[in-house]
């Protein structure tokens, strides 16, 4: 039945399976080069599911990923459980021990259908051959309905080994891979919600990752454009309207403006710890909010909206469009936009500030590594992945997205070390275009072993190390918190040539150390790849800077009082209540560090003793 399999694949114009071999899967490998369907063979199958997830962004079209039995399936189950939790349609074909040896203790005896419920849309086990082809259509399709995401289909290797009788490809049916679920909103509710928007002081659309899906980037633009609304976008919803337009609010910035929103309306967005759980103070609870999603059970979760419209992002936004035509003079909100331009020069002005501090440091600051990224991306508009915590946090306050699809963020699981996957996956996804990885040091180590994947495909990625010898998003809190001398646990070894390695691995190395030689090392990088060879930078950054990870929601959490009284002089103005440490400080001595208690205005309070 491997053939069989490899026969429905074709039959769904699947061209790639993204694969680590394993004796359980091979009849399936035999039924995909029989059909023409390329098998990259990566060296860990967690990476061989995250290239699936990086094939699947890019295209918005199903990955398929082949892990086989026992420590493959475990092997690979980071790689499911981050695509369902950024709701990324996958297969995932998973060898099985045979059904004869069921209960005995056989070869990489395991249960992966019961492992994998919790992070699947759908998980089966295929004990007959007879009804793969049902199997893998159902898994197919209840990977790339709203909300999508990955499904797993097991078969046994004695189910693979069987010879398939009176097998015809006619059988399969129809081919599903391309359909799109389309939703229209009900009219009713589309005619309150444009009413909505139009009588709003300080409307705000938010677009998530059903905008991206459904393919409604251009409609929402129009109705940002015509209605002189400002939009954020989130998650895959990122540059619906390129970042640098007036009309965008960039996630650096964008808790001023969604807790001053009276009125806003969402295209598929998850409101999840990234948004606040769409509460206060990310949001206010006396804003209205117009739901739109196509997914029923994604409507009131977290949130309480005004309007739920359950329906595509497209659909809809093309529905509220129509019904904008029969009105005239729309306002065109100037007061509004001219408070968001004020905050969002307040913002860069801070950021030239912060820039200008630190040019010239050595280390390099990861400001200025931010800043040169920033200015590469904006240039060539290559596909951007952001793997990381610590080190990427200034990549993503600095860069702006031109185009949606454009950024793929660090993901909402915490994944570190998938940036290289996830680049090998889109770059095959989307050949004609640039694709570059933003990747820690510590992240480098879980997955820099897949340069070879890609010099051996020669797949040529641009991948940056922003190396700061740590890992960095618990470096600093642990000194901060616990002390100086719990800081070894997080650190790495200082001066390891990444460059060196990708040149072993078959790619090419560029090393940095000096900050007036980013930006060279980024365009000569980039020139290098039509050497069809992936290219590491390698870049020496600061491992001292408290950074913004640590503002917002986690380091309150991890704050202890201390038992004096103590301060520290802030550089610029936060722009939270909450942030009670200026990011990107340099800490030189963190046993006696002292800061000061924030006063929050608005409860007219204060503390001792600075929590």
């Amino acid at each position: 039945y491997g053939e069989v399999i490899g026969e429905c694949l074709a039959q769904e114009k699947i061209k790639m399976l993204f694969s680590l071999s394993g004796a359980h899967i091979l009849p399936i490998y035999e039924g995909c080069i029989k059909n023409d369907i390329q098998i990259i063979h990566f060296r860990d199958e967690r990476a061989a599911v995250h290239a699936a997830e990086g094939f699947a962004r890019v295209t918005k079209r199903i990955g398929v990923a082949c892990i086989t039995a026992g420590v493959g399936l475990t092997n690979g189950i980071t790689g499911i459980a981050s695509a369902y939790s950024d709701n990324i349609p996958l297969l995932i074909l998973a060898g099985r021990h045979s059904i004869i040896d069921e209960g005995k203790g056989g070869l990489q005896e395991l249960y992966g259908v019961d492992i994998c419920k919790s992070i699947t849309k759908w998980s089966w086990c295929a004990y007959d051959g007879e009804n793969i082809p049902r199997f893998l259509k159902e898994g197919i399709w209840r990977a790339i309905i709203p909300t999508p995401g990955p499904t797993l289909l097991e078969i046994p290797f004695d189910v693979l080994m069987k010879e398939a009788e009176e097998w015809n490809s006619k059988c399969y049916g129809e081919p599903i891979h391309n359909k799109k679920v389309k939703v229209e909103g009900d009219p009713l509710e589309i005619k309150k919600a444009v009413e909505l928007l139009i009588t709003a002081e300080r409307p705000l659309i938010i677009a998530g990752d059903d905008a991206y899906w459904s393919e409604a980037g251009e409609a929402i633009a129009e109705l940002v454009n015509k209605l002189m609304i400002p939009i954020y976008g989130t998650r895959l919803g990122t540059g619906v309207v390129d970042e640098s337009s007036p009309l965008a609010v960039h996630r650096a910035w964008r808790t001023k403006i969604t807790k001053s929103a009276d009125v806003i309306l969402t295209f598929g967005v998850n409101f999840w710890h990234g948004e606040g759980y769409g509460e206060p103070p990310v949001f206010s609870n006396d804003a209205k909010v117009i739901q739109v999603d196509p997914d029923q059970k994604r409507l009131y979760h977290n949130v309480k909206p005004k309007l739920a419209i359950c329906g595509d992002s497209k659909s809809v936004a093309q529905q509220m469009l129509s019904f904008i035509e029969k009105y005239s003079n729309l306002s065109k909100n100037s007061g509004w936009l001219k408070t968001i331009s004020e905050i969002k020069e307040s913002f860069e002005q801070n950021n030239k500030k912060e820039l200008e501090r630190f040019k010239n440091a050595k280390p390099i600051h990861p400001a200025v590594l931010g800043y040169e990224m920033n200015k590469f991306v904006k240039e060539r508009k290559p596909i951007t992945v952001i793997d990381g915590a610590d080190c990427v946090s200034y990549v993503e306050k600095w860069i702006k997205a031109s185009y949606i699809g454009q950024i793929i963020p660090i993901n909402p699981l915490g994944v570190v070390g998938n940036g290289i996957p996830l680049g090998i996956g889109a770059k095959l996804g989307a050949p004609d275009k640039t694709v570059l990885v933003n990747i820690g040091d510590g992240g480098f180590g879980i997955c820099g072993m897949e340069i070879e994947t890609a010099a051996r495909y020669e797949i040529p990625l641009l991948t940056v190390v922003a190396n700061n010898s740590a890992w960095g998003a618990t470096y600093s809190l642990l000194k901060f918190i616990y002390g100086k001398d719990t800081a070894p646990i997080a650190a790495l070894k200082e001066g390891i040539r990444y460059d060196k390695i990708a040149e072993e691995l078959g790619g090419i190395g560029i090393y940095v150390e000096d900050p007036d030689h980013i930006n060279k090392a980024l365009n000569e990088g980039f020139s290098l790849l039509q050497n069809k060879k992936p290219v590491v930078l390698n870049i020496v950054i600061n491992r001292e800077v408290f950074g913004p990870i640590y503002t917002g929601r986690i380091a309150p959490l991890f704050y202890r009082p201390r038992p004096k009284k103590i301060s520290i002089s802030i550089q610029y103005p936060f722009e939270e209540e909450h942030r009670f440490l200026y990011p990107g400080s340099i800490i030189e001595d963190y046993n006696n560090l002292q800061f000061t208690p924030i006063v929050d205005t608005k409860r007219k309070s204060t503390t001792n003793d600075g929590s």
